[in-house]
């Protein structure tokens, strides 16, 4: 409880602050949110995949939390899975906008009508950041 406490409160002072969107290299900033987050890869087998990650403008600092963010989660959700498969990527809309998404081996599963299962992936992803 104590570190949802704190993490808020450390979101709510980066919100305060003015955008200082500038060229963000995101797969350099994918990167290190990686890093950041090698204690919950430790014990377990993850495979990551870096796609295609133009550079784009944002505020660096957000953008790393929410990179983070996504991360932790992705590997919170993959935790049951023998093997953990996260993807990060992107796609250009038809309108040209650049969508970042990661994707992950976690997935819900729904039937439709008895004895079929449709796997159905769940993906997390941000636009126009």
């Amino acid at each position: 409880m104590n570190q949802l406490v704190e993490g808020l409160l450390a979101f709510s002072r980066l919100i305060r602050q003015p955008l200082n969107k500038q060229p963000v290299e995101i797969a350099a900033l994918t990167r290190q949110a990686l890093e950041n987050l090698q204690a919950q890869q430790a014990g377990r087998q993850v495979e990551v995949t870096l796609g295609d990650l133009p550079p784009a403008r944002a505020d660096p600092v957000l953008l790393k939390q929410v990179l983070t963010n996504l991360l932790s989660n992705a590997l919170k959700f993959t935790r049951g899975r023998p093997v953990a498969r996260i993807e990060i990527g992107s796609t250009t809309s038809e309108e040209g906008e650049i969508i970042y998404h990661v994707v992950t081996t976690a997935s819900v599963l729904t039937t439709s009508r008895p004895k079929t299962v449709r796997r159905v992936p769940a993906p997390a992803s941000c636009r126009g950041l």
